[in-house]
């Protein structure tokens, strides 16, 4: 009988699954000796990932090809945020830790790092989805496209000036990255090596630009 291609891929992980098993963190967990610290931490960082995984499922729902593909991405953000949060919120009781206080919580690196990834992914198909239905490459911000790539604009606003001045009030750097991949739609390697930084670096640096631009009005 021929293997599926699960069983090629658990294969190929073999040697990776088999350190995440032996790992003293997870070592830790299954035989009880893990400090509370370092399992309160695990459940505050958890969080914040789950929090980030919900958005970018809502971020791929929004450009599902059929109502029954957003239904489905749509319920599993929500079942993330309520099914997930409500055991992440009894356990952070458990150990003393506020749960209101997650969302003042500062991501570790390694978790800004995957969940910036997950977002990045999640709003690269998005590119992609502009890209199929507008019918050319975003790459310039003219007054046809502004609407698709930065949203709705109240009557009367001329949309080209807005998208420039939100952008505008991002520093250089910021205005790049944003460039690069959202609009280019170029791949975190690709602009990593386009800015002479690393891939890491990338994606901490889009993170914040991202963070930046909500905050200007994207």
């Amino acid at each position: 009988m021929t293997d599926r291609f699960t069983d090629e891929l658990w294969r190929g992980a073999a040697d990776i699954y088999g350190a995440i098993l032996a790992h003293p963190f997870f070592a830790g967990l299954t035989d009880g000796r893990l400090e509370q610290d370092a399992f309160a931490f695990y459940v505050v960082q958890d969080a914040i990932y789950l929090r980030g995984y919900a958005q970018a499922l809502a971020a791929v729902a929004s450009c599902a090809p059929d109502t029954a593909g957003t239904e489905m991405f749509a319920r599993h953000a929500a079942e993330i945020v309520t099914v997930e949060r409500t055991l992440h919120d009894s356990l952070l009781a458990d150990l003393g830790i506020d749960p209101a206080s997650v969302d003042e919580a500062e991501p570790a690196p390694t978790t800004l790092a995957y969940v910036s990834y997950l977002l990045a992914t999640a709003r690269t198909v998005l590119a992609a989805h502009w890209k199929r239905t507008l019918g050319v490459q975003v790459t310039t911000l003219d007054d046809e496209r502004v609407e698709s790539v930065f949203g709705d604009t109240p009557p009367g606003v001329d949309r080209t000036a807005q998208a420039d001045a939100i952008l505008g009030r991002l520093s250089d750097r910021y205005r790049t990255i944003l460039r690069l991949r959202f609009l280019d739609g170029r791949s975190i390697r690709d602009t990593a090596d386009e800015m002479g930084i690393t891939v890491s670096n990338a994606k901490v640096l889009q993170h914040r630009a991202l963070k930046a631009a909500a905050q200007a009005g994207v």
